[in-house]
């Protein structure tokens, strides 16, 4: 009966020290080993050390919990609150916090891809698809093209008169003559040279272009480059390039006599 009591003294002296070194967030600390969160650290100056979250994690409430990139063992590891597209996933072993299928890594959050659910616009993964926003009826939104963008792949490429910075920017599935017009004074999609502009498209060839019998011709004094863009004839350009250079001829002769 003696012995029995002395072990039983023993495992509740064992435990009462292993409760007096439990350390939670912020408290004082002496070592690492102190500190009850997981993924916690005993940091500071040597008599003011302190329990802290490691590099990589963050406090949430009582817990320390895995940022994106940072290791983790299940989904509750992961710092959901800042990131609640997160998700703990990978090999045993070698598991991290990463975005959720359907959601993109952007600096540090997740950002909807096209189709996937969201609340506000930047919410959406602008940077891949800088064309979308976040539309629909609360409760069901989604991340889809803007108004003037098609959704093709998965791209929001450019309509007949929506801005672009180049051709791959437009829509060239549904209208196959597309090209971006570099010579508007704001870049935009039109149907390119000899380009078939018949119905609504009659008013959407490129710059100094006109729709003639269903096709996009250039204008006079205009030819066709092989970006399918209009621009000024060699004639024309040597006619002007001349007449400047009359032009100086006379200012020099009249500054001489």
């Amino acid at each position: 009966m003696f012995r029995f009591t002395l072990v039983v003294v023993a495992i509740l002296l064992a435990n009462l020290t292993e409760w007096t070194n439990a350390v939670a967030l912020d408290a004082t600390c002496s070592a690492t080993s102190d500190c009850t969160p997981t993924y916690s650290e005993c940091t500071g100056a040597t008599g003011a050390q302190t329990c802290k979250c490691a590099t990589g994690y963050n406090k949430q409430g009582a817990d320390c919990k895995a940022d994106l990139g940072s290791t983790c063992t299940l989904t509750t590891d992961c710092d959901t609150t800042t990131h609640p597209n997160s998700e703990c996933t990978g090999t045993s072993g070698s598991k991290t916090c990463t975005c959720k299928s359907g959601y993109t890594k952007q600096g540090t959050a997740c950002k909807a891809n096209l189709g996937t659910t969201c609340t506000l616009t930047t919410d959406c993964d602008t940077t891949t698809h800088p064309n979308s926003e976040c539309t629909g009826t609360s409760g069901s939104k989604t991340c889809t093209c803007k108004s003037g963008y098609t959704k093709q792949g998965t791209a929001c490429k450019a309509n007949l008169g929506s801005a672009c910075t180049t051709t791959t920017d437009c829509d060239t599935v549904t209208t196959t003559d597309a090209v971006c017009d570099l010579n508007a004074a704001s870049k935009i999609c039109a149907v390119g040279f000899d380009g078939n502009c018949s119905g609504d498209k009659s008013t959407k060839c490129p710059t100094s272009a006109t729709c003639v019998s269903n096709k996009c011709a250039c204008s006079t004094g205009y030819i066709a480059t092989t970006t399918k863009l209009c621009s000024k004839s060699g004639a024309e350009g040597l006619v002007k390039a001349m007449s400047m250079l009359i032009m100086v001829t006379i200012l020099i002769a009249g500054k001489m006599f």
